[in-house]
């Protein structure tokens, strides 16, 4: 369809590269949010055992992955992170068993990355007496007692930005990974589940990523 119009402006959300020319991509930076989540989940463990509970190993979420093990080590070097993928989006059964069995190995920290998939992961983390982190909106509401925060994706911000480049004749058709600098994410309120020194060590590492002082490239 871009090669067919060329005067028109195409985007795709996912991690392209873009014809460098009309068809490009809008992303978000996976990795920035990785490493704060691994961070919060690093802080809150007690085992030093925390299990990521993904979809579909995406080369994406795959450096996501790579990041929340970074971010917790940063905390912790002696937090050993389990990465488990279930496959599949709607997979449910399979995403319950995963977790169940990271919790059966001392896990207290979950974080959840199969979208509706993971919800009951949520509530079996609150079932459980652990904790868990969600993922694309706030998911504090699923399970109060257990979600300490949430990676949340702005999705309308994320098009508004693109469509704010070809309104400015700045569109290149390359690949944009916007983040916490553009206000496309960021991490849902703690409700207090963490301690006020928990907080602002997350809040400091945060701006330390803002301003590029920590490595969140996988």
């Amino acid at each position: 369809m871009a090669k067919e119009f060329p005067r028109t402006k195409f985007a795709i959300v996912g991690a392209y590269a873009g014809n460098n020319q009309n068809l490009g991509s809008l992303s978000f930076a996976d990795s920035e949010m990785g490493y704060l989540a691994g961070v919060v989940a690093a802080l809150k463990s007690k085992t030093h055992k925390i299990a990521y509970i993904g979809g579909i190993d995406y080369p994406e979420l795959k450096a996501n992955a790579a990041m929340i093990e970074r971010g917790a080590k940063a905390i912790n070097p002696a937090t050993v992170v389990s990465i488990n993928w279930v496959g599949d989006w709607q997979d449910s059964a399979k995403a319950i068993a995963l977790a169940q069995a990271q919790i059966n190995a001392g896990a207290d920290v979950l974080l959840v990355q199969v979208d509706a998939a993971g919800l009951p992961v949520l509530t079996l983390a609150e079932q459980a007496g652990i904790y868990a982190i969600g993922t694309a909106q706030d998911q504090h509401g699923v399970a109060p007692k257990a979600v300490l925060t949430s990676i949340m994706q702005n999705v309308p911000a994320l098009f508004l930005h693109g469509a704010t480049l070809v309104q400015q004749g700045r569109w290149e058709g390359k690949q944009y990974k916007l983040g916490l600098q553009d206000g496309v994410q960021d991490l849902a309120p703690f409700y207090g589940l963490l301690t006020p020194d928990q907080e602002q060590t997350v809040k400091a590492i945060r701006n330390d990523i803002m301003l590029g002082k920590i490595d969140v490239l996988p």
